[in-house]
């Protein structure tokens, strides 16, 4: 078996005990556990354990999930961001088991979907600018996301946004950093992320992220789903592609109360443009957002 080098970060093994039995939170190949943080003179600190599952059970799954964890802490530990969620280190899978740990804060308000179902008034533009806060200090640094949803954004304590889980995040210039094809949530991928031809490769890049944020910001302050009128059923993942790919987008129509200012679908429409240059960045996003109220 492929020999691995340890995960970069902070070695927190003998410091991390798991205190939750079940899983508070899932991926597509991760569990997520509450868990303990014992530091000499303080107190404990309640935090979240990132756990890789499966990975005792094939000697192929055990080196493909390394892979994915070492690229993942690569990226992470690099990150400092009000909007970016922490990363504290990594701790031995004897800590934790059955994969090595990684270790954050724990956010107590979950998921932002959990969050806005239990506060639906909430000020949902505010939670856009945080997400476009974050993915622009990405963005500065080189770094696509590449799997922006609503399960991938935490609510801290202080009620702010936080971008988590880079697991197929991407640092542009680094070799193995490629991004699987049926990486991401499929509302959210740009077109040329699911290339019509089977012989294209789909190209990730700071673009594709800014389609996801202009989709996903209409799903935040309409809370419906952008790719078919309101009510509707949500269409399969194939049906969804085929749309996109004819030029399918949201429709202003279906924001029937109204939530998105006409500047903010502007700007949206940009977002989504089906040509990736077409595209504004995030920069010139953010920029203009404090007025698109």
């Amino acid at each position: 078996m492929a020999q691995f080098p340890s995960p970069q970060g902070p070695n927190l093994t003998g410091s991390i005990r798991r205190t939750s039995q079940y899983a508070i939170g899932h991926g597509a190949f991760t569990d997520v556990y509450e868990g303990e943080w014992r530091r000499p003179g303080f107190h404990p600190m309640v935090v979240a354990i990132k756990i890789f599952r499966g990975v005792h059970t094939e000697p192929e799954k055990y080196q493909h999930m390394m892979r994915r964890l070492l690229r993942e802490c690569r990226v992470w530990h690099m990150l400092s961001h009000p909007n970016v969620q922490s990363y504290y280190g990594w701790c031995d899978s004897r800590d934790v088991g059955p994969s090595i740990g990684l270790i954050s804060p724990f956010a107590r308000n979950g998921t932002m979907v959990k969050f806005l179902q239990r506060k639906p008034e909430f000020d949902r533009f505010q939670l856009i600018l945080d997400i476009a806060s974050g993915l622009k200090y990405l963005h500065d640094n080189g770094i696509i996301h590449g799997d922006l949803h609503g399960n991938n954004v935490l609510i801290n304590d202080f009620e702010n946004a936080c971008l988590s889980d880079f697991g197929r995040a991407r640092i542009i210039g680094h070799e193995g950093y490629s991004t699987a094809l049926n990486a991401g949530c499929t509302v959210f991928m740009a077109p040329e992320l699911n290339p019509e031809e089977d012989d294209e490769t789909p190209a990730f890049s700071l673009m594709s992220d800014v389609y996801a944020f202009a989709m996903f910001s209409f799903e935040i302050m309409t809370g419906c789903f952008p790719l078919c009128p309101p009510g509707r059923p949500t269409p399969p993942p194939y049906l969804i592609i085929k749309r996109v790919h004819e030029g399918k987008r949201p429709e202003r129509w279906y924001d029937v109360n109204r939530c998105i200012s006409n500047p903010l679908w502007l700007w949206l429409e940009a977002g989504w443009r089906g040509t990736p240059t077409a595209r504004p960045t995030m920069a010139q996003i953010l920029l203009a957002l404090p007025g698109c109220r």
